[in-house]
């Protein structure tokens, strides 16, 4: 009796999946002789993988899929949902302060900006960790640095990709002076930073601006200049 719980089920190996798979072989075979040695198990697996195609690969065993696939709920990742991360993270102040004995306080305004702007390659459980460590270190300013570099390198580097061939650009822009190509390449970065930010924040213009440290101003001029409705 109790549940089970598997963190990224996904990399459980195929010999741990048929044993679990056992689980249930046991509870049929007792339901069907009518024994009244009852197993009362819950099984509750989580995973960031797409069971579906491990399965296609032969790493995911069927059966067990088809089980666990019973009840599923699907999560977008974290930086899909900005609007839980303030409540996530007072969460886990809370719970690494109880835990460490540290008195409970909240995290500044510019530790949870820098969260807004972060794109949370680890979700949830990265989230956590960070947490935990600037509560148990006491500084939350090397781990704002830490984030707002990291969020500077992952805006901008596709960004790069996007304008790396030169040779283009020159002939898309016919025979214009070097100043007024780069006017143009800076004038396509920016619009699509912008379009970026409000699809991020699901259209938030406050937080499309506070993502891309702009003024609000500043935020609603652009998205008319570069008609972003």
């Amino acid at each position: 009796t109790g549940t089970l719980f598997f963190d990224e089920i996904g990399q459980l190996p195929p010999a741990y999946q048929a044993e679990l798979l056992l689980l249930e072989k046991v509870r049929m075979a007792k339901t069907e002789v009518k024994t009244e040695e009852k197993i009362d198990v819950r099984v509750i697996a989580s995973t960031s993988a797409k069971l579906e195609s491990l399965v296609k690969k032969g790493t995911f065993l069927k059966k067990l899929y088809n089980i666990l696939n019973i009840n599923c709920i699907s999560l977008p990742p974290l930086r899909n949902r900005l609007d839980d991360i303030p409540f996530l993270s007072d969460f886990f102040t809370d719970k690494y302060c109880a835990e460490l004995g540290k008195t409970r306080y909240k995290l500044s305004k510019k530790t949870n900006r820098a969260f807004l702007s972060y794109h949370w390659p680890g979700n949830v459980m990265e989230l956590e960790n960070l947490v935990k460590g600037a509560i148990a270190l006491g500084n939350e300013d090397s781990l704002v640095s830490q984030l707002s570099r990291q969020s500077r390198t992952n805006q901008y580097t596709h960004l790069f990709t996007d304008f790396i061939d030169i040779d283009k650009h020159i002939k898309d822009s016919g025979n214009l002076p070097l100043k007024d190509i780069c006017k143009k390449i800076n004038a396509r970065a920016e619009q699509k930073l912008m379009k970026k930010a409000l699809m991020k924040t699901n259209w938030n213009r406050k937080k499309a601006a506070i993502l891309l440290n702009i003024s609000y101003k500043s935020m609603l001029n652009k998205i008319k200049a570069y008609n972003l409705t």
